[in-house]
């Protein structure tokens, strides 16, 4: 794929301008001169591309709160996947991978179960916490913040860019966007890094 064909099809995408769905999400693009964001999600995707490095983090905020709510949650896990330590069975992020796959009561409950017995070093509890928040129900729907789930999404995929050293930041950061982009197209995400880091 070209970079051209990058930000094409991204049919799960809403054809909303971005400054509508950021306000709605209660999100703000960092440094937004320049950009069009009264544009769909596809331009102000490829104008933060042209940024380089720079534009990651924007494309990184812009797709969690662009991508439907199960594809967003998705996207976390593969996210989280990259940090879980090998040899190693976080039971949040399966929690969180059950719902996205069986998205209902049982699985979302069994997620906000993993999220309470959580160890502090299982970084996936952002996983299951977004799964929970999906699709809200009782009290936690009432008291939802607009934006939660796209909140948790950006913080977990901020931790897989993060975690890579320092000399691969760019290709973590554009493998993580890739995902994200597949997803949006309706594949699903489960693409690879090359090389290190």
């Amino acid at each position: 794929m070209t970079d051209h064909d990058r930000f094409a099809g991204l049919r799960k995408l809403p054809r909303t301008p971005v400054a509508a769905i950021l306000a709605q999400a209660g999100a703000e693009i960092e440094d937004p001169e320049g950009l069009t964001l009264d544009g769909p999600p596809e331009r102000v995707l490829a104008e933060l591309d042209g940024r380089g490095t720079g534009g990651i983090m924007g494309q990184i905020r812009l797709l969690s709160r662009a991508l439907p709510a199960r594809e967003a949650v998705w996207w976390s896990c593969l996210a989280g996947r990259d940090i879980q330590p090998a040899g190693r069975a976080w039971p949040t992020l399966k929690a969180a991978e059950d719902w996205v796959f069986r998205p209902a009561e049982a699985t979302r409950k069994a997620a906000q179960q993993a999220v309470a017995a959580a160890r502090p070093d299982e970084e996936t509890d952002l996983c299951a916490r977004a799964a929970f928040l999906a699709q809200p129900t009782g009290p936690e729907a009432e008291h939802l913040r607009p934006g939660m789930v796209g909140l948790l999404v950006e913080i977990m995929v901020l931790k897989s860019l993060l975690a890579a050293v320092p000399d691969r930041f760019a290709a973590r950061g554009r493998l993580l966007v890739n995902r994200a982009l597949d997803i949006a197209r309706g594949g699903n995400g489960m693409l690879e890094q090359t090389g290190g880091g």
